[in-house]
């Protein structure tokens, strides 16, 4: 009975539950743009799985599926747009046997594109956005701002020849998750390109398009197309721009500099100035301009395109100078009844006139070679009184004018007195005039005839003369440019009985090194002058037998000179001429420049860098003795003969010389008896002598000629400046006219 029992026992009960299912995934994965995703699950198979809503194996369960053979399960879900789901799952075994609850599952549905309309999208790897590029075979962009709420997972990108994406240039490619790309192995046109890049975000959902600003394929160098002057050209002013065209016009502005351009005149490097480029053409403004008839060479290199390419080689070119010619007038001032007809012109070393003049007060106005005239400059308001008088002018070593002038000092008319003025040089923007200041010791006296000359390092020497009741005074002040006017000199006194400042006269005259002399005449005396020393200035001395009057010198750097002076011989008035030495003083033979006629008014002297001199005077009277005559020095060779320069001379005349041996004389001249007397001018040069006369006046001229004026510079130019009262009105006009 025993036996039978243990036989009719089964095999033992299942009382151990299954592993947990294990959630495999979701088809599609997540995240994902899929509203019906299914569940995959792993169990045990054959047995019963029930799938809960949630992170818990709790409550109602949301379905139950059966494992097959291969311990699996799949179950179709329904989620909502943009929802996030999870789920786990519980199984039980064919012995009832039920298994712990799975890890939970998340499945997140994203039915929302990234945005793209914050982004942004350039071209170009790094810096500012690129906007040419000198390859063809490639394209760089770098891309910011697109969003996803889920996740932005890679980048796709496209290039476009039109302005609207994915465009024409190439495929659109996957360039992963990052936020900059290059591609290369492409083959790109001479053309404008645009980069398109859109997001594609975990679930698959794609942005809309971003384009950048585009950039432009240029692979080819510029190349210049044509110049100006041209080359060859010979019609050229010394102050013409130098332009060059290019191939095209989208040129690299940073890579053009005065470097850029290699400019010489007869072989003598020029410095360049202001370069500015616009549409294609660079423009060089010389700041150092080429002086007439020079021979000038230009080269241009290492011009840019904004693309990077680089000219493949310079260019360069010949053209020439033109000669310098008289222009037509040009008016200065049509002034008030509150005019007066003094003026001062003077001009720099680079060509550059400035002009001092009364309109209803002191007023200047600059002029720069082949310019006009610039705006008018007040100039000493609130120091002088009405009608001051711009005695005269001159331009320091570094091209700042210098003035001297006379004038009572505002609602002061006890007596008047003499004023330094100093302005900005030729480089400023806008001239100006500082505030004058008052030369000599204030003693009262009334100033008259007041002189400057310039100096070495910006110095100049300024003279004048006071008068008293009895005496008369000749005054020195110097002017250092860097501690400005030193103590003032009285040089002599004279009886007004033996001196006459119309009649008598004074000069000034300076050396290299900035001594001085002044030079004078009094009535029964012989010449006399004072030298400037270590000491200081001489006692008044004079030459043997050296009489007559308005004494004029012209140094050389060496301190050597020639003095003439105007002196009675038997019924005529006649010009001397005699060496000058600063150490010594008068010395020498004296030279009378003319036998026959007499002089009519003031000699004018002027010297070269060369100590060659020339001198000119009017002779009054009938016959071919009359009119104005010249006589020129040749150092080494002495006085030629003189040489008439008009016959018809109207009274007015003004001479300057240029260190290179130039001259040139104004004058006027009538053309008829009753005819007003016009202005016309004659220059002189080396090895060829005077030119012919050319008239340089108004076609139409009313009323008297006054003040006339004229100046030279080294660079070869020269200015001329007279004035007109108007005989019905009686109103004064300033009129200038430039040779250049």
């Amino acid at each position: 009975m025993a036996d039978a029992g243990l036989a009719d026992a089964g095999p033992p009960a299942d009382t151990t539950p299954p592993d947990a299912p294990m959630l495999i995934g979701t088809a599609p994965t997540s995240p994902a743009n899929d509203n019906m995703p299914v569940l995959h699950v792993a169990t045990e198979p054959g047995a019963s799985v029930r799938f809960f809503a949630g992170t818990a194996c709790l409550g109602g369960a949301l379905a139950s599926r059966t494992a097959d053979s291969q311990g699996q399960v799949a179950l179709s879900l329904s989620v909502a747009d943009n929802s996030t789901s999870t789920y786990v799952a519980q199984a039980t075994d064919a012995a009832g046997n039920v298994s712990a609850c799975s890890e939970a599952l998340t499945f997140v549905e994203d039915s929302t594109a990234p945005s793209e309309l914050a982004a942004t999208v350039m071209d170009g790897l790094a810096g500012p956005e690129l906007e040419y590029q000198n390859s063809n075979t490639r394209v760089a962009a770098r891309w910011s701002g697109f969003n996803d709420s889920v996740g932005i997972r890679r980048h796709e990108l496209a290039l476009t020849s039109i302005a609207a994406c994915p465009g024409d240039a190439s495929s659109i490619q996957d360039v992963g998750a990052t936020s900059s790309v290059e591609l290369t192995v492409l083959t790109l046109a001479e053309q404008r390109y645009y980069t398109c890049v859109r997001a594609v975000d975990d679930a698959g959902n794609t942005s809309g398009w971003k384009m950048s600003n585009g950039f432009i394929v240029d692979v080819t160098p510029p190349r210049w197309v044509s110049v100006t002057p041209d080359a060859s050209s010979v019609s050229a002013s010394p102050w013409t721009a130098i332009e060059v065209s290019f191939s095209e016009t989208t040129l690299d502005t940073a890579s053009v500099t005065p470097a850029s351009f290699h400019a010489t005149a007869d072989g003598m490097p020029l410095s360049g100035g202001a370069v500015s480029c616009a549409a294609g053409r660079c423009t060089l403004e010389l700041k150092q301009m080429p002086a007439f008839g020079a021979q000038v060479r230009v080269a241009i290199d290492g011009v840019k395109d904004l693309a990077g390419n680089a000219m493949t080689s310079s260019h360069a070119w010949d053209y020439s100078v033109r000669a310098p010619q008289w222009g037509a007038p040009l008016l200065i001032s049509n002034g008030s009844r509150l005019s007066t007809p003094a003026h001062g012109v003077a001009l720099d070393s680079s060509g550059v006139a400035t002009v001092l003049y009364v309109d209803e007060g002191l007023r200047a106005r600059r002029h720069k070679p082949g310019a006009a005239w610039e705006a008018e400059q007040h100039v000493g308001e609130g120091t002088f009184g009405p009608f001051p008088r711009p005695a005269s002018l001159t331009t320091l070593s570094d091209g700042t004018p210098l003035a001297v002038v006379e004038s009572w000092p505002a609602g002061d008319y006890s007596a008047k007195k003499a004023y330094g003025i100093l302005a900005t040089g030729s480089d400023s923007g806008v001239q100006r005039w500082g505030v004058p200041q008052l030369l000599g010791e204030n003693t009262g006296l009334n100033v008259t005839a007041l002189r400057v000359v310039a100096a070495p390092d910006n110095g100049a020497l300024a003279a004048w003369v006071e008068k008293s009741s009895t005496q008369t005074f000749l005054q020195v002040q110097p002017y250092a440019g860097s501690s400005g006017w030193g103590t003032p000199v009285r040089v002599r006194t004279i009886d007004d009985s033996n001196w006459d400042s119309a009649w008598h006269g004074y000069d000034v005259g300076l050396d290299s090194r900035g001594n001085g002399v002044l030079v004078w005449a009094e009535r029964n005396s012989p010449l006399q002058y004072s030298r400037q020393g270590a000491e200081g200035w001489s006692e008044p001395a004079h030459g043997e037998s050296t009489e007559g009057r308005y004494p004029q010198v012209a140094l050389n750097a060496d301190g050597t000179g020639i003095a003439v002076w105007i002196r009675r011989y038997l019924d005529s008035d006649r010009v001397y001429a005699k060496p000058f030495n600063l150490a010594s003083g008068f010395g020498g033979q004296e030279v009378p420049l003319h036998t026959q006629g007499s002089v009519g008014g003031e000699v004018r002297i002027g010297a070269d860098a060369n100590g060659n001199v020339f001198v000119i005077w009017d002779q009054i009277g009938g016959g071919p003795e009359g009119g104005l005559w010249s006589a020129r020095y040749v150092r080494g060779s002495g006085w030629q003969p003189a040489q008439q320069l008009a016959t018809d001379y109207a009274g007015s005349k003004a001479l300057h010389v240029s260190p290179s041996g130039t001259a040139m004389v104004v004058y006027s001249r009538t053309e008829r008896a009753g005819a007003p007397a016009l202005v016309w001018a004659r220059r002189f040069v080396p090895g060829t002598g005077w030119s012919a006369a050319t008239r340089l006046d108004f076609a139409t001229v009313n009323g008297g000629l006054y003040t006339l004026e004229v100046v030279t510079s080294p660079f070869g130019n020269a200015a001329a400046t007279w004035s007109r009262r108007d005989a019905d009105t009686g109103i004064d006009s300033l009129v200038s006219a430039f040779f250049e």
